[in-house]
């Protein structure tokens, strides 16, 4: 509730919630509870994981990365606001911010 402006928020679907559409009730469920609890206007970007990890394979430190850097680059692409306040799902606005 602390928040009435415009919320560009980019969200990561892997294969498997695109093939059983889970994600569907997943970004369902996020718009219901930011138009509950705000006056905010939400702006869904989805960024959809195009290959299956394989866990027999050894992909080093970099191969179960999530994709924090281009799903942050994606929202902030897609604000519509001359400017922006880039923060992260546990971070929460102070009163009256």
């Amino acid at each position: 509730s602390n928040w009435n402006g415009i919320i560009s928020l980019a969200v990561y679907v892997t294969l498997e919630e695109f093939e059983d559409n889970s994600y569907v009730a997943r970004i369902a469920s996020i718009a219901n509870s930011v138009e509950q609890s705000t006056s905010a206007v939400l702006d869904i970007h989805l960024l959809f994981e195009t290959e299956r990890n394989d866990n027999t394979r050894d992909y080093g430190q970099f191969g179960a990365l999530y994709p924090i850097n281009h799903l942050r680059n994606v929202a902030l692409q897609c604000a519509t606001t001359k400017y922006v306040l880039l923060v992260d799902a546990d971070f929460i606005p102070s009163s009256g911010f």
